[in-house]
């Protein structure tokens, strides 16, 4: 496999990112794609609120993007405790599962603080 580089150079270690590491180094189960993938969006929208000025919208979102971080967390907690998969495509189902409940559940508060 070969990475394209800015510049137009080449790098053949496709982990190249995790300093030839990723287990050790950086989301070592492969979970964090759907939650950071979330995680932006919100920080998307808190950052266009920001910038068109709407304060009363920056406070909704950031209300909802609170809510969804402590559901998503709580969620994972509960997981571990109730002996859930917390590694593999096991853990990548549980991971997705608790990162979409959460973002449901912090627009869904968004859209109550806003009402």
């Amino acid at each position: 496999m070969v990475v394209r580089l800015a510049g137009g150079g080449k790098e053949t270690n496709p982990y190249l990112y995790a300093e030839g590491d990723p287990v050790n180094r950086i989301d070592p189960n492969g979970l964090n794609a759907v939650s950071n993938l979330l995680l932006a969006k919100d920080l998307l929208e808190l950052g266009t609120d920001a910038w068109n000025g709407d304060g009363e919208a920056l406070e909704g979102d950031l209300v909802g993007t609170v809510a969804g971080l402590a559901t998503e967390t709580a969620c994972m907690f509960g997981a571990g405790v109730a002996g859930a998969a917390t590694a593999g495509v096991g853990g990548a189902i549980v991971a997705g599962g608790c990162a979409l409940v959460g973002s449901y559940l912090g627009d869904k508060e968004k859209d109550t603080y806003m009402n």
